[in-house]
Formats: structure tokens, C-alpha cells, sequence
């Protein structure tokens, strides 16, 4: 019948290509290619000829592929009869390219799409040409591809369940495994390429050699190294990597086609193997994959392999014999991040170029050259043992990649000016003479000028001696955040003493302990402070404000030498109590001028955000004071308040500042202009998430952003890096070596994890009165390329990337870092042991959204008052330090080996004392339920809940106070929260808003292109595009539209919305062209309001709609859909308990799909729930109210008349739902009088804009309707 077309089911490897290709775009997985070079006299038309008679054998070689609409996959469309095309030299498409040699060579590259053939397949084409062309007989074929994919299609819809081999991994994410030299890296595109990976002679002799004694395949003996060095840069116990599979049955042999495929191949108890042991297992894998290949789904993962690894068999030898030499091979089953590939033509690498360049595949050639050649040398040594780093490079890495970069002349005048002074104090005389009327400080109470700073620091000093202060004494420095803090400092250095700074907003407990183990015989303090010292202590205060002007006698000061101690910085301590950290004059110095040295720009005014008792504030102080800038202190309050600190960013003309990295984030959510003044950033004191970086270059892109690492053991930094992508910390700062070394002291090979060691002149003496402690952290380097260095093990985990630049991975021991605070676990261990009475005690810290937060949990039989516990806490430890989640247990679980389980403790949910649950009322209640429940991750917030209790502290008061504002227009200061700690009280401070717009703005931009305006869903919000946010290119703007409040059916209608919602939208941006996207029902109201749009005569530059249906979908849930919907709402004890509460099930199962979904739902939470004590994460309010949204939506749907628009459509579809709905796509098209562009994406409606392809394809339209209108 004319117009039908004969095609045939893709196999499941075609499809997974298709898959891949349409996610990552075309050059993810490339066309298969083979290129032979012909020794011998060539008869070109007989050539041709034979080519021809091979085609015409082969139907796979005669193969099209057509996708017909509503088709989620193309056919294979068989022509009856066709030829190979014979290209033009700079044609790459599929056929065959003749490029004839000098010599008398001629030189063939054959390439065939990439669903026709694999490397076996490209072989065997080979061998046939060569047999035709040299008139050997042409036998039928035995087994055509079409009738394969058939075939192995029908035996996997015929199995009923996944073979047990398979079943195991399909929860995997293998795309996240750590890639060698890119961890936590990711590509939205897959740029394929091959790159020689070349051995010495020698190393390959001796893994042959090895492979040939152990009886063993050398190809899996490589694979092992593979494995190895991959183990050795993860520290993953188990990997799983894409077996590249291109091995024939007999059945196969002589056929064409893809064959081959990525299976996994799962290699465990990597920690525990020797390389002889994972040849072994390894053997064992590849065995089975042998045998149950067939089985598999290749369906199974949604994403690809990030690592892989291929062994292409030898040529057929009569091609050699003929004359017919294959110098190369490349056809991949599948895309991945990076794979090894072993053949005849040796080994290669093939690559994504979005991940790795040729430095860094020469990196990796070189390190598994040097593991493999440890491998076949040590067999018995266990993997993580085997040496990757070779003689050359740990050379590179001793001396040039651990030291800084090298400095210019005038940096290295800059540090020898300041390295050369006899103290800290001399830095800031020398400058009062040359800036004597200029501001040297700022604070709450005033201003002083250099010269006054210098007087009454003098005055201070001369009082201090008075009182028979010797040299090298301590001195407590006790007092609130003010300018009289900066006089009392400088005085204390002026006098010759140690100057010991102690927070006054610490516990009196470990204020008090600070003060009598320090020794010290002077405490300056305010008269507001002086109540809270012990009375034997008063007897030591100096009260800096009720001194005289004038000094009692005339005694001269004197300023310690380099060798003194400057200061002792009291830091958390393993064994319950703080340990006081020693530095000098000359530690200071080297750190001051290595500073000086470093940053570009001077300093004329620096933003002091650290507390006196943080070291951070000694660096910024003397880097001000040293080169006549002015110090600008914050007090308490402006601090907690990110509005008021922008505020004094911009009027204040600051130019530099260091911030914690969580406090900074909130200064750049704050609106207004960028500082014009700000040059310098410097974040420092926690780990600075990438997200902090992309919004700094957008937000405040004038300024340089960096990022400062070292203990306050190296005086205050020993690494920086000017901040772009990834995060790093860096490389040394001058005159300062920063080594990464492994367990055996030796350095770590680039990419690989060790312990951070830091050497030079920045480095303490010691602990105060701490020998033992001391000589612990404070080591002789035994490797002998470190030459006996003295070192501080830091305790931090990193690793050198490619280029020697630091990266910080996380810390070794019980330390961590919160809010800037460096804190000993086992310090908050025993202060919970002593506040309980309990024996044993954990704490544990966890990171959430970028933030550490601490955990608590005591095992005890006892009834434990948590709040009387927590108030214990409070008086000994600083409330950074105070657990935000305490738990109480019979008993901690333990693992195999009898020790605590901490993964275990941490899959806890959070438990926190609250009281008798009160459901929010009002809308603004329930609205600041949810921001608690977004903050906190809590449970059903109540109306009298605190949000301290709930685990609450001062910066999340902050991203609170952010978000009422930006979400319910109401502006709050800070300080209401700590008034008002309970949901009720605060919504009572709460203004009605008097901005009713739906704009949310979601992403600010450079105002080069017009912004992108995100619909809302069904449920009225915004935040399931936040995967799409982040990826937007740079300078993007995004706005949402949300769903007003109390807007129901009766009131609108999709037309009504589009029409109000496009008023709001032309207060951001008058005219077009209009940029909209919406995902389910948002994709409707994009195809509304593009509508309202044209009709108004303005244009629609990008209209994006993401698997959008005209059906309002209310058909009833199955017992399985309905149970996956009902559990995502449960408690993790409901779901525990569910699982095996059958007549909870029944009763659920009970509620038949004929009422449809909405009623099976709301009968599901409001009766089904309260009867069988089935808790909610949300409160019952919450959910009936997401419930009546998500039915006015329905309702809105079912009466909507989609509209015609003149503008292009760009849809996306997930694959579920068009096996679901095939003719959408084609019911779409008919909505526009210009094309339609789809795009399917692997997954289903609900995860369709998590997925990665989704993000590429969407900004890869995005960017080309922008360039289509600049056109």
C-alpha cells in the first residue's frame, strides 16, 4: 500500500544510543570509524566494487532511521538495494574517505553511523571487503541485524523480572562516581575524543610478562590497573565502571550491527583487596558478564557510565598478509566521561574534551604507567599501597607545585619591608607619622585618626606597665566589638605583653577557664562586663573605660622581639576544654607581609566582620593599620543583620572585607547596585560552596573573590586562590610550602587524597604549657625529598589538582569548621557526658545545603531533661558549639567491629523537644511553617514551636528574615525573630503585605538579555525549576510567577491568570520580546499569555514548554501510585511502620481509583491517616491546602481553549509520558503557526527538569533564540 513504510524495533542498543544522543547531544557517542592503510597495489574500481557487493550482503549497512510523530524512538528502515558513499576529503559524514600516501600507500577511513556497527562490527566489515576484493566466495549471512534486535528484544519483554545480577545496581548513580582528576565534576555535553595513551617498553614487557605467569589475559590485567588507580583517587570501596562489551558468540561472528554495549562491571571491597586479589575478582565479573549479557536491560540506568573500559579483539590476520593494516578502531557502544581502551594499535584513551585536556590525559597515562608497573612488581600489596606518583613527579611536587607561585620584584620588596620589622607594633607606628589626621579606626562609638589611635594606645600601654607588667606576660582582652578593642590590642603589643583575646559573648565557663589557664596577670575589660568575672579575677581587671586620659608615670614601652610570643588564640580541644595556640612576632610578620605581598590592591578601608577572639581579625586589623588604611568595625547587631552590613558596604566605600562564606551569601541576596569601591573579597573559616562563587561574579562582579585557607597553628592562612571554578584554596603564600601527603609521609600523586601539611616561617612554636600535644601536630618530615622540614599536620584532607592547585576535601579527624570556628568534636563530646551524667556521648557534624551543622546523641537509660541539658550546654560552651539536634538513646548502634556507628546515628532523623502540637492558623502562620520547614527540616512545624529549639542559630535567623521578606513582602528586622522565637508570635509582627505580585525574582542578571519568566505549577510554586536556575547561562535573569493566595476557581481562569500575571510582568519589562517557560499547567499559561502577548502586538522571543498536557488528568491512582504519593507525606516512622502494617495497606488499597485521584487523596489524609496513626511531615492545614490548589488547577485545565500563536514552540517531553500520550507532541504542533522543535528526555513527568539533558537542551535553545533576535 503506497505511503506505508516497512520498519523494525531499534535493539536495545540502538535505543540506548538514541538516548544518549538526543540527552547529550551528537557527539556523545561518535560515528564508528576504522582507518586502513593499504601496503599493497590497489585496483581502485574493483575496490569500489567489493565495497558494493559487502553492502548489498549486509542490511544493517543499508539501514536508515526515521522518527514518525508521537514515536518516542525511530524505526529501522531497510532499503532494498544502496551504495557507500565515497567522500570528498573534507566531508565527515558516514562512507568512505580515500586519502592515497606518498609512498604508494593508499589510506581508507570508513565511518558508518553510529547505530550501525561496533569495533567487532568494523573488523568484520573489513575482513569481508578484503575477501570480495580478492574474489573470494560471497556466503548469505546468517543472522541480519534486524532480526537480532528482534530477537533480543522479545527475550527481555519476556523476562519478568531483571536476572540478579542486574537487579543490584539499579539504584546506582553512576555518573557520580569520582572521575580521576575531575571529582564532583559533571559535563551537560559529551564531547568525544580518542588520545594515545603510550607506555614505556619497558613497564609494557613486564605487564605482559606478569599477565603470561599468572596465566592470565593481559587485557584484564590492565583492567585491574584501571580499577586501581581509580580506587586510589575516589577512596571509593566499590566502583562500578562501563565494561565496554565488543567480544562475539559464535552465532554472531560474522554479522554487522551493534553488538556491543556498556555493562557494568562492580568491583567491591576495593579497601581491602591486593592487585592480585582483584585480577582474580575481576575474572570472575567478566566471566559472568560473558554469560548472562543477554539479559541485560539496557534500560537500566538513565545516565551514563562516568568510567569505562574496552578491549577490542586482534584484526582477522589475512588482512596483515594482504597487506591490509587497521591503525585504528572507534566505535563506542555507549558515551562516557573517560574510558580505556586496549587493542592491537595499543592503548587509548576516550575522552569527553568538556572534562579533560591533553595535560591531564598525560597526567593519567603517567600515573597509570607507574601503578601498573607497581602492580606487576608488588602483586600482594595492598591497592591503596601501590605506588601511581612516579620519581619525576614527586620531584614536581617537593619543590615546585608545594611552594607559591614565584613572586615579581615589587612583591617580594613588599614582603621583605614588612618582614623585616622587629613587632606588630612597629607596623602600625611607622604609619602614624606619614597618615597622622586620616580615620585609622571606625566602630559604634566613633573614630580615631592614626594619631590618636597611637596616643591613647600608648596611654594604655603606659598603665599596663604601671602595674608591673613584665615582659612576655599575658594579657586578657575582654571587651565588646568597638574602637576601644583596637587601642587595647595595640597597647598590649605596645607593652611587650601576649596579647589573649576572649570573646565576651563566650559561656562563663569556658571564659573563666581561658582566663586561669592562661595565667594571665591583667584582664582589660569594659565596666559592663565587669560583673561577670569571678571576684578573684575582677582583682586582675583593667577597666579600659573608667582609666584616666593620662598615664600615672612616665613609663616607657617597650615592644616585644620577633621571637616573643604576640598572641595566644585559644581554639577548641580533643579533650574537653580549649588549647591556647602560640604566635610571634615573626609567625605575624611573615603572615602580614606575605598579605601585602599577595593582594593587588591596598587597603583603604577593611569591613572587620570577625570576632577579637577569631584570628581572621588580627590579619585584617594589621593589613589595615600597616598601610594606612581605615578599620571599619561592625558591631553585634549590624553583623546579624546582612542588610545593614551592604548598607555599610556601599555608603562606607569599603574596599575590602573578609567574611565567613555563609554570611557572605546573604550580603549578595541583599538588592541594590554593586559596591563601586569593593575591590577585595576574601571569604575564609568554612568551606566555600560553588554556588557562593557563581553568585559573587554575578551579583558583585567588580570585586575580586577570593579564598584563604590555614589554620590558626600557619597564623592565620598559608594557602589562597583567586576564586573562578572549582573551589579551590589555592597555592602557598610566599616564603611558605603546603605539601599533600600520603599515610607513609610521602607526597600524594596530583588528584590523589592526603593529609594537608604546612612548612615555613608562619609555623607556631607550640601549644601554651601543651608538650605532648605539641609534639603530636608539630612533626619532622621523614620523606627524604622534604629534607627534614619542620611541619604541621592540619588534620585536613586535599589534593593537588592537575595544575598544583589545593583543593580541600574535608578533614581526617574530629575537627570541623562552624560558622568560621574551628571546634574539637570531643570537646562537645565530654561537655554533653558532664551535662548528662551519661558514660558515653557522640558528636557528629553534618552538612546540609552547604551549612555544617552539629548532632548530638547520649546513650542513657535515664530520663534526660533535654532543655535543662541544653541550658547546661549553654553556660560551658558557645552556641556554636551546642548541637542543634540531641538525641538520647538506650543504646548507640555499633557496627561489626563493636564501634559506634556514626553513618547510622546520622540516618537518624532529627529529634527536637517542642511542645504540644498546635496546627498554624492564619496564612501567614502557615506560610512561616513552611519556611521553618524549609530551613530546619522539621516536621510539621506548630504554631508554638521555637525555632531555636528546633535547631535554629543565628544565621539561619538571617536566611529567615530573607525569606519573609522576599516570599510575604513583609520586612522584618533580625532582632524580631529572637523576640518572637515561635511561629505565632512572629506572624503577629508580621505586616500584611502591600505588594500583591506574583513576580518572585529568582535570578538576578547582567541586563544584556531580557530575563525568563518561570509559570507556575499546579500547586501555585516556583521551586521545582531551582535545578534550572542554576544552570542558566551567565547574566541570566529569572523571574517566577507564583500563584496569589485564596485564588480559586470561582474567581479565574487560566485566561484570567495569563491576563493579570502579564500586567505584573510588563512592570519588570515593558516591551518584548517576552522570554516564557512552564512546565505542566505552566505550560499552559506560557501558551496563554504568549497569546495575550501577540495580540497586544509585542512578540514572544522564547516560548518553552516542559511535557505539558491538555488533559486535566484527574483519572483515578493505583494502589502502587497511591501508596508512593501517600508515603512521600508520611514521617519516616509512619513509612517504617507502614511497610509492615497490612491492615493499614488494605484499608489504603481500599480506596478505589474509580473516585479519581483528588478524592482518593483527600480521603487518604484526612481519614486514612488520622485512623491509622500515620504522622505527616507537613501539617494537615499544608496539605489540605496544596490539595485544593492542585484541584482549582484541574478545574482550570478542563475548561481551558488552548490558543494559535505565531511563535515558535520548543517542547520537551519526558519519555514516561509519551508512552503514556504519543499524539501530544503532535496536538502541540497544531498550536502554532511556525514550527514545533522537541526534544525527549529520558525519566518522567516529575523528573524531567532534574535531569541534566533537560538543563543543556534548554539553555542551548535559550542561547539561540537570543542570538536569533540580536541577529
Amino acid at each position: 500500500m503506497d505511503g506505508v513504510l516497512e520498519g523494525y524495533a531499534l535493539s536495545p542498543q540502538q535505543a540506548s544510543q538514541w538516548r544518549w544522543q538526543q540527552a547529550y547531544g551528537a557527539t556523545a557517542v561518535p560515528q564508528a570509524s576504522l582507518w586502513l592503510r593499504i601496503d599493497a597495489p590497489v585496483d581502485l574500481p574493483r575496490l569500489r566494487a567489493s565495497l558494493a557487493q559487502v553492502v548489498a550482503r549486509h542490511e544493517i549497512l543499508r539501514t536508515a532511521y526515521q522518527q514518525l510523530p508521537g514515536m518516542a524512538l525511530p524505526m529501522q528502515i531497510i532499503a532494498p538495494s544502496g551504495e557507500m558513499p565515497w567522500l570528498d576529503p573534507d566531508d565527515q559524514g558516514p562512507g568512505v574517505q580515500m586519502t592515497p600516501g606518498a609512498d604508494g600507500t593508499l589510506r581508507l577511513c570508513l565511518r558508518l553511523p553510529a547505530f550501525q556497527a561496533d569495533s567487532a562490527s568494523m573488523m568484520a566489515l573489513a575482513r569481508d571487503w578484503l575477501d570480495v576484493y580478492q574474489g573470494g566466495p560471497l556466503a548469505d549471512v546468517a543472522l541480519q541485524y534486524a532480526d537480532y534486535a528482534a530477537w533480543r528484544g522479545e527475550l527481555l519483554e519476556s523476562q519478568n523480572d531483571p536476572h540478579p545480577l542486574w537487579e543490584p545496581l539499579r539504584n546506582q548513580a553512576l555518573s557520580s562516581q569520582a572521575l580521576p582528576l575531575r571529582p564532583g565534576a559533571a559535563a551537560a555535553v559529551i564531547e568525544h575524543d580518542m588520545v594515545p595513551c603510550a607506555l614505556d617498553p619497558a613497564i609494557e614487557q613486564r605487564w605482559k610478562d606478569y599477565a603470561r605467569e599468572n596465566g592470565q589475559a593481559p587485557e584484564l590485567v590492565l583492567l585491574a590497573a584501571w580499577i586501581a588507580l581509580c580506587h586510589q583517587h575516589s577512596g571509593a570501596e566499590r566502583l562500578t565502571i562501563g565494561f565496554d562489551a565488543q567480544q562475539r558468540s559464535d552465532a554472531t561472528a560474522d554479522a554487522l550491527g551493534l553488538y556491543g554495549e556498556a555493562l557494568p562491571l562492580a568491583a567491591g571491597r576495593l579497601d581491602a583487596l591486593d592487585f592480585a586479589g582483584l585480577c582474580g575478582e575481576l575474572e570472575r565479573q567478566c566471566a559472568l558478564l560473558a554469560e548472562w549479557r543477554d539479559s541485560y536491560p539496557a534500560d537500566l540506568f538513565d545516565q551514563p557510565f562516568a568510567l569505562g573500559f574496552r578491549w577490542i579483539a586482534p584484526a582477522c590476520p589475512a588482512l596483515a598478509q594482504a597487506g591490509w593494516r587497521v591503525e585504528r578502531v572507534c566505535a563506542p557502544a555507549a558515551p562516557f566521561q573517560i574510558l580505556l581502551e586496549t587493542s592491537d594499535s595499543g592503548l587509548c584513551w576516550h575522552v569527553n574534551r568538556a572534562l579533560y585536556d591533553n595535560a591531564a590525559v598525560a597526567l593519567l597515562s603517567d600515573q597509570l604507567a607507574t601503578l601498573l608497573d607497581s602492580a606487576c612488581r608488588q602483586p600482594v600489596r595492598p591497592l591503596r599501597e601501590l605506588s601511581a606518583c612516579s620519581p619525576r613527579e614527586q620531584q614536581l611536587l617537593a619543590r615546585e607545585l608545594s611552594g607559591s607561585l614565584p613572586l615579581g620584584a615589587d612583591q617580594q620588596q613588599r614582603y621583605d619591608a614588612i618582614n623585616a620589622l622587629g613587632s606588630l607594633a612597629q607596623c602600625f607606628s611607622e604609619q602614624v607619622s606619614a597618615h597622622a589626621d586620616l580615620p585609622a579606626v571606625e566602630g559604634a562609638s566613633g573614630q580615631l585618626s592614626y594619631r590618636e589611635l597611637d596616643e591613647r594606645s600608648t596611654v594604655l600601654a603606659k598603665h599596663l606597665l604601671a602595674r608591673g607588667l613584665a615582659p612576655q606576660s599575658r594579657v586578657v582582652h575582654l571587651l565588646p566589638r568597638d574602637i576601644d578593642a583596637v587601642v587595647a590590642m595595640l597597647a598590649i603589643f605596645k607593652a611587650g605583653a601576649c596579647y589573649v583575646p576572649v570573646d565576651p559573648g563566650y559561656p562563663a565557663q569556658r571564659v573563666q577557664f581561658i582566663l586561669e589557664d592562661c595565667h594571665a596577670p591583667v584582664i582589660i575589660t569594659h565596666s559592663s562586663l565587669l560583673a561577670t568575672l569571678a571576684p578573684h579575677l575582677q582583682a586582675r581587671a583593667l577597666v579600659i573605660d573608667t582609666l584616666p586620659a593620662s598615664a600615672p608615670v612616665d613609663v616607657p614601652v617597650a615592644p616585644g622581639a620577633r621571637q616573643d610570643c604576640a598572641y595566644l588564640i585559644y581554639t577548641s580541644g580533643s579533650t574537653g576544654q580549649p588549647k591556647g595556640v602560640q604566635i610571634t612576632h615573626a609567625n605575624a610578620l611573615h603572615s602580614l607581609a606575605a598579605r601585602v605581598a599577595y593582594y593587588p590592591d591596598p587597603v583603604r578601608k577593611f569591613l572587620l566582620l570577625s570576632s577579637f577572639a577569631f584570628d581572621s581579625s588580627i590579619a585584617g586589623l594589621f593589613w589595615s593599620l600597616a598601610q594606612g588604611g581605615t578599620l571599619v568595625i561592625c558591631s553585634q547587631d549590624d553583623q546579624k543583620d546582612p542588610a545593614r552590613l551592604a548598607h555599610i558596604i556601599r555608603s562606607g566605600a569599603v574596599t575590602h572585607m573578609l567574611a565567613l562564606p555563609s554570611l557572605y551569601a546573604l550580603l549578595l541576596e541583599q538588592p541594590g547596585t554593586p559596591p563601586a569601591a569593593l575591590s577585595t573579597v576574601i571569604v575564609a573559616g568554612e568551606t566555600c560552596p560553588p554556588a557562593l562563587v557563581q553568585a559573587h561574579h554575578r551579583a558583585w562582579p567588580q570585586a575580586r573573590l577570593y579564598n584563604e585557607y590555614g589554620p590558626t597553628e600557619a597564623s592565620v592562612w598559608c594557602s589562597v586562590a583567586l576564586l573562578q571554578e572549582p573551589v579551590a584554596i589555592g597555592r602557598a603564600i610566599a616564603h611558605t610550602r603546603v605539601y599533600v601527603l600520603d599515610d607513609d609521609g610521602a607526597p600524594a600523586a596530583r588528584g590523589m587524597l592526603g593529609e594537608i601539611h604546612i612548612a615555613g616561617p608562619g609555623l607556631s612554636p607550640g601549644y601554651a604549657d601543651r608538650p605532648e600535644l605539641s609534639a603530636e601536630k608539630f612533626i619532622t618530615a621523614s620523606h627524604p625529598l622534604l629534607d627534614g622540614e619542620r611541619l604541621y599536620r592540619s588534620g585536613d584532607i586535599g589534593y593537588l589538582d592537575q595544575n598544583g592547585t589545593l583543593i580541600f576535601a574535608g578533614r581526617a579527624d574530629a575537627q570541623v569548621k562552624v560558622r568560621g570556628y574551628r571546634i574539637e568534636l570531643g570537646e562537645i563530646e565530654s561537655a554533653l557526658r558532664d551535662a548528662s551524667g551519661a558514660s558515653l556521648a557522640m558528636a557528629l557534624a553534618e552538612t546540609r545545603d552547604g551549612a555544617t551543622l552539629l548532632r548530638g546523641f547520649i546513650e542513657t537509660r535515664n530520663k534526660t531533661d533535654l532543655a535543662a541539658l541544653r541550658t547546661a550546654l549553654a553556660l560551658r560552651l558557645p552556641d556554636y558549639m551546642i548541637p542543634a539536634d540531641i538525641q538520647v538513646l538506650a543504646s548507640l548502634p555499633r557496627n561489626a567491629n563493636g564501634k559506634v556507628d556514626a553513618k547510622a546515628l546520622l540516618a537518624l532523623r532529627a529529634s527536637h523537644q517542642r511542645p504540644p502540637y498546635a496546627a498554624p492558623t492564619t496564612p501567614s502562620e502557615r506560610q512561616l511553617a513552611q519556611l521553618w520547614q524549609q530551613l530546619l527540616d522539621c516536621e510539621a512545624p506548630g504554631a508554638d514551636d521555637d525555632f531555636f529549639a528546633l535547631g535554629g542559630h543565628s544565621l539561619l535567623v538571617v536566611r529567615l528574615v530573607h525569606l519573609i521578606k522576599s516570599t510575604m513582602g513583609s520586612d522584618i528586622p533580625v532582632g524580631a525573630v529572637f523576640r518572637n522565637p515561635t511561629i505565632r508570635s512572629l506572624a503577629a509582627q508580621l505586616a500584611p503585605s502591600s505588594d500583591a505580585s506574583s513576580l518572585l525574582p529568582l535570578r538576578s542578571g547582567d541586563g544584556h538579555h531580557p530575563p525568563v519568566f518561570f509559570l507556575h505549577r499546579p500547586a501555585g510554586d516556583v521551586q521545582h525549576y531551582a535545578p534550572l536556575i542554576a544552570s542558566l547561562p551567565e547574566g541570566q535573569a529569572a523571574y517566577g510567577i507564583v500563584l496569589p493566595h485564596g485564588v480559586g476557581p470561582e474567581q479565574a481562569s487560566l485566561a484570567h491568570l495569563a491576563q493579570r500575571y502579564l500586567g505584573q510582568v510588563k512592570s519588570v519589562q515593558p516591551h518584548g520580546p517576552y522570554f516564557l517557560c512552564g512546565w505542566s499547567m505552566g505550560g499552559l499559561l506560557a501558551l496563554e499569555m504568549a497569546s495575550v502577548i501577540e495580540q497586544g502586538g509585542d512578540c514572544v522571543g522564547m516560548l518553552a514548554i516542559v511535557d505539558s498536557s491538555f488533559d486535566p488528568g484527574d483519572e483515578g491512582l493505583s494502589n502502587d501510585e497511591l501508596l508512593q504519593l501517600v508515603a512521600q507525606e508520611l514521617t519516616d516512622e509512619s513509612c517504617r511502620r507502614l511497610a509492615s502494617a497490612h491492615g493499614a495497606l488494605a484499608a489504603l488499597s481500599a480506596l478505589d481509583a474509580g473516585m479519581g485521584k483528588m478524592a482518593q487523596l483527600r480521603r487518604a489524609f484526612d481519614e486514612w491517616c488520622p485512623a491509622h496513626n500515620m504522622a505527616l511531615k507537613s501539617s494537615a492545614a499544608i496539605v489540605a491546602a496544596t490539595l485544593d490548589a492542585m484541584e482549582h488547577a484541574r478545574q482550570w485545565v478542563a475548561s481551558f481553549a488552548p490558543p494559535t500563536v505565531s511563535a515558535e514552540l520548543h517542547l520537551w517531553w519526558a519519555e514516561a509520558t509519551l508512552a503514556g500520550q504519543p499524539d501530544l507532541p503532535m496536538h502541540w504542533a497544531r498550536h502554532s503557526v511556525a514550527a514545533a522543535h522537541h526534544v525527549h528526555v529520558p525519566g518522567d513527568h516529575d523528573d524531567i527538569l532534574h535531569h541534566p539533558a533537560f538543563s543543556a537542551t534548554f539553555n542551548a535553545a535559550l542561547r539561540a533564540s537570543r542570538r536569533d533576535l540580536a541577529a
